[in-house]
């Protein structure tokens, strides 16, 4: 097997985000980590019930959830987020982002932490354990959401933690390694350069 070629059963493709596998992998974590700029549907939808669900039963013991936060790059992202929708619009989605994290925060601060970069976000990234979910922002009337998505496994149990800790790449890891230790260091990065999250009246004017 070429060196190019990932390990057998290691990765996955989905075309659109699929709820159900997601939730399984959320239900089988003990961390999950959600770097996807903006959790409005996560409110109302199953995901978000699976979270609630098992912070509640304690089977969950730490969320992460990175929302964007305030750099220049900021209103030129959310319009590419969501292009059909007006400036006004696109501000309410924010405040429902918002204020979902805040709660789920609120009612469980011994296992969410909740913040908001000041990087700009390349791409969404959903770590469950050590199984990486990546998808792709692009200047697209269809969302990320139903576009393609990745799903990186067959790594060490305990990985993701250590990139995600800081330690770095070496000579001994394979070439899928460090593929999937590119979308662990953006999270990681996006961490580095954020603020505790903060929920915003009128995000967007």
């Amino acid at each position: 097997m070429s060196h190019r070629t990932p390990p057998e059963g290691a990765l996955v493709g989905w075309v659109g985000l699929d709820p159900e596998a997601l939730i399984e992998a959320i239900e089988s974590s003990c961390t999950v980590l959600l770097h996807a700029s903006l959790y409005s549907n996560f409110a109302s939808n199953a995901i978000g019930e699976a979270l609630e669900r098992q912070l509640a039963s304690g089977a969950l013991a730490r969320l992460i959830v990175i929302s964007t936060g305030e750099g220049p790059w900021r209103l030129a992202f959310e319009a590419m987020l969501r292009p059909t929708l007006t400036d006004q619009e696109r501000a309410q989605l924010v405040r429902i982002s918002d204020d979902w994290c805040a709660d789920l925060q609120s009612r469980y601060l011994e296992k969410v932490m909740w913040v908001q970069t000041d990087q700009l976000p390349t791409l969404p990234v959903l770590i469950c354990d050590d199984q990486i979910i990546v998808g792709h922002y692009a200047h697209s009337p269809v969302p990320a959401a139903e576009g393609l998505w990745l799903v990186l496994g067959g790594l060490a149990d305990g990985q993701v933690e250590e990139w995600l800790s800081g330690t770095p790449l070496n000579d001994a890891n394979s070439a899928w390694e460090q593929a999937c230790y590119r979308h662990v260091v953006e999270c990681r990065n996006a961490l580095e350069n954020a603020r505790n999250g903060e929920v915003r009246f009128g995000a967007v004017s």
